[in-house]
C-alpha cells in the first residue's frame, strides 16, 4: 500500500524511551492503480493533521477506524506460556474444519464481497454498527506476511485475489500501518518481515518501552485525523510484546450539502443548491427550505422506527415528464383559457379596440410557457437513489481527494426488519441493489406524469467495538490465534500467537451545512396581480425517507473496494454545529 512515508513515529515524551524505524523511500504499493493517482503531494506530519481535523471535527462527516492485531510472547507470562512444549511447527496438510466458511468467503477481487458483509452478520444485534473491511484487510495482509503453514493458509484463504490498492495520504484521508515492538523484544522481529511490511505497507517500526500507552495512543490519534483517542490502556500495553496496527480515516465534504444551509462563519466550504419548484401555468409546486443556523433554525426533526424522534436533512426533487400541449391539445388549452383571459380583460376596463390581437398574443405566449415546462429536471443536491417493494435507496457521493472518490449508500429494508435483512445479504444480492441506483435525470422517471422525489435523510454519529478476535475466528481464521500459531516468517520465537485483535470506527454523518447563501424561497409564476390560469397535471411522489433501521456502505467508486460499512438504529436526536 502507498501510505504517508514521513514521520510515522509518535514524537516519544521525555519518559518514555522510544525508537523509531522509519519505512524505507521510496515505499512501493503492493499494486499500481490502472490509472495515475492525481492529487496533491502527502503531507510531511501527521500532527498538522490531526490539528486540523480538531477544528473542523463538527463541521464535516467524519469516519475513522482502527485495527489493532495484538502480539504476545507465549515465553512472557505464565496465561501465555505453550503448553507440552509446542515447537510452534505446523502440518501444513491439516484439514481446517471451517474451510468452507473461508472458501465462500474468499475475496475475487476488490469490489463489494460477502467477507465485506460478514461482520455486519456477526454483529448482528439490532444495534448501531461500524467498522471498516478495508482496515481489517491491510491488517490481514501485513499478519500473513509472517505467517506460515496453516496460519497462514487460512489468512490467505479469505485473501483470495484480492489486492490492496494505492492511496495518497492527505489532510483528508489517511491510511498508515506500524508495527510497536516492545524494546527488550527488538532482536526477536526479523530483518526480513521488517523490510516487508516497510516496503509493501509503508509500515514504521517503533521501539517503545511499553510502560504508557502514550505513544501507541499519540499514533493511532495522528493517523485517524485526531478523531480516535485512547485506544488502549496503559495496563493493556504493559501485557504485550508487540502490536501490529492500522489505522485508516477520512475527514470528507459532500460536492453539495444534502439540504441548503447558511453559516457566515464558513462562507465557501461547501455549496447548497437552491431547490424551488414551480411550472408557468401548471398546479404545481415543491421546495425544500434553506436553513438559516444564525438565525436560530434548525434542520427537521421527524420520526424514526415508530414514536423515536430524530434530526433530519430533507432532500427534494422534481421531474416533470407530462407533455401538457400534446396530452390535452394545443386547441383545448386555447378555447379553455382563452374565455378567461377575455373575462380578465374586460374587468381591467380594457376597450374592446385591439383586443383579438392582445388575446392571441398572450395565447402564444402561454402555450410557449407550458411547453418550457416539459423535461425540467430540479433537484435539491446532487444524489441517486432507487425504490421497489422491497427497499429504498439513497447513494451520494463525496467530493474527489487525490484522485479518488467515495460514495455512500444507504440501504432501507420496507417490510422487513433489518436483522433479517442482513441476515439474508450476501454480496451479490446488495450488488444487484447498487447496480439499480439512478441519477436524478429525466429519462430515469416515468412518461405522462410529474414526478415528485421527497425524504428525509436522518444524521447519526457514534463509535463501535468490535470483537475481532471471536469474528475472525468465527469466520475460520483460528489456528493464528492457538498455541498451534505460526509465526515464523515474522519472529524467531515459536511460542508467538495472536492473543487479542480489536477493531474500533468512528463515523459523522451530517449534512456539512455550515455555511450557504441567504435565500428567500418563492412559489408561483405570473405577474403580480396580473392573469393566470393552472391547468392541473398528473403527479406521483416517491418518498426515500430513511424513517426505519438501514444498513450502509461508503465505498470507492472506482474500485467498488468497501471502505465502511455500518447499521443506523439510533439516529441523532440533536446536532452540535460549533
Amino acid at each position: 500500500m502507498l501510505m504517508d512515508s514521513n514521520n510515522f513515529g509518535p514524537v516519544a515524551p521525555d519518559d518514555n524511551k522510544q525508537e523509531t524505524i522509519e519505512p524505507e523511500t521510496p515505499i512501493q504499493p503492493i499494486e499500481t492503480p490502472e490509472e495515475p493517482v492525481t492529487g496533491p503531494e502527502p503531507i510531511t506530519s501527521p500532527a498538522p493533521m490531526a490539528e486540523s481535523a480538531k477544528k473542523n471535527k463538527s463541521k464535516a462527516p467524519l469516519l475513522a477506524a482502527i485495527i489493532i492485531v495484538l502480539l504476545v510472547c507465549g515465553g512472557v507470562g505464565a496465561f501465555f506460556v505453550l503448553r507440552n512444549g509446542s515447537s510452534g511447527q505446523k502440518n501444513d496438510t491439516k484439514k481446517n474444519e471451517d474451510s468452507k466458511t473461508l472458501s465462500e468467503l474468499r475475496m475475487k477481487d476488490n469490489s463489494l464481497s460477502d467477507f465485506d458483509l460478514a461482520f455486519l452478520k456477526k454483529n448482528n444485534n439490532g444495534s448501531n454498527v461500524v467498522y471498516s473491511p478495508l482496515s481489517i484487510k491491510y491488517a490481514l495482509e501485513m499478519l500473513s506476511e509472517g505467517a506460515n503453514g496453516d496460519s497462514k493458509t487460512e489468512i490467505d484463504t479469505l485473501i483470495g485475489d484480492y489486492k490492496a490498492k494505492a492511496y495518497l495520504n492527505s489532510k483528508n484521508r489517511s491510511l498508515a500501518n506500524a508495527l510497536f515492538v516492545q524494546s527488550d523484544r527488538k532482536g526477536v522481529i526479523l530483518d526480513s518481515y521488517i523490510s516487508g511490511i516497510k516496503s509493501k505497507y509503508g509500515a514504521s517500526v517503533v521501539y517503545d518501552d511499553f510502560t504508557s500507552a502514550a505513544n501507541v495512543n499519540k499514533w493511532i490519534s495522528d493517523q485517524t485525523l485526531g478523531i480516535i483517542n485512547n485506544m488502549i490502556s496503559d495496563d493493556d500495553l504493559a501485557a504485550l510484546d508487540f502490536a501490529l496496527i492500522n489505522a485508516l480515516a477520512i475527514d470528507m465534504n459532500w460536492n453539495y450539502r444534502i439540504q441548503c444551509a447558511y453559516d457566515e462563519e464558513e462562507p465557501n466550504k461547501v455549496e447548497s443548491k437552491w431547490y424551488s419548484v414551480s411550472y408557468k401555468h401548471e398546479k404545481y409546486d415543491d421546495y425544500v427550505t434553506c436553513i438559516d443556523q444564525n438565525a436560530g433554525q434548525d434542520f427537521a426533526t421527524v420520526k424514526f422506527d415508530g414514536d423515536k424522534k430524530v434530526k433530519a436533512a430533507t432532500i427534494g426533487a422534481s421531474i416533470n415528464k407530462y407533455d401538457i400541449v400534446k396530452s390535452l391539445g394545443e386547441d383545448k388549452i386555447r378555447s379553455t383559457v382563452k374565455p378567461k383571459y377575455e373575462e380578465w380583460l374586460k374587468g381591467m376596463g380594457t376597450g374592446r379596440e385591439g383586443i383579438e390581437y392582445d388575446v392571441d398574443k398572450f395565447l402564444d405566449e402561454f402555450v410557449a410557457e407550458l411547453k418550457e415546462n416539459y423535461g425540467k429536471v430540479d433537484d435539491s443536491t446532487d444524489f441517486k437513489m432507487y425504490t421497489d417493494d422491497s427497499v429504498k435507496m439513497f447513494a451520494k457521493n463525496l467530493k474527489e481527494y487525490d484522485g479518488a472518490t467515495l460514495q455512500y449508500i444507504g440501504i432501507m429494508p420496507k417490510n422487513q426488519d433489518l436483522k433479517d435483512f442482513v441476515k439474508e445479504a450476501n454480496a451479490e444480492k446488495i450488488s444487484n441493489y447498487i447496480g439499480k441506483l439512478y441519477d436524478i435525470k429525466k429519462e430515469n422517471f416515468k412518461d405522462g406524469v410529474v414526478t415528485k422525489v421527497t425524504g428525509t435523510i436522518p444524521f447519526f454519529k457514534y463509535s463501535y467495538d468490535m470483537d475481532l478476535y471471536k469474528n475472525l475466528q468465527s469466520l475460520g481464521v483460528k489456528t493464528v490465534f492457538s498455541d498451534k500459531a505460526d509465526l515464523s516468517k515474522l519472529t524467531s520465537d515459536n511460542n508467538i500467537k495472536i492473543t487479542e485483535a480489536k477493531h474500533k470506527a468512528d463515523i459523522e454523518f451530517s449534512n456539512d451545512g455550515i455555511k450557504a447563501a441567504a435565500v428567500t424561497m418563492m412559489g408561483g409564476a405570473g405577474d403580480a396581480g396580473g392573469f393566470e390560469y393552472k391547468f392541473e397535471v398528473p403527479v406521483e411522489t416517491i418518498d426515500v425517507s430513511f424513517d426505519k433501521p438501514y444498513m450502509y456502505l461508503i465505498r470507492d467508486v472506482m474500485t467498488g473496494e468497501v471502505w465502511f460499512a455500518g447499521t443506523v438504529y439510533e439516529p441523532s436526536t440533536k446536532l452540535e454545529y460549533k
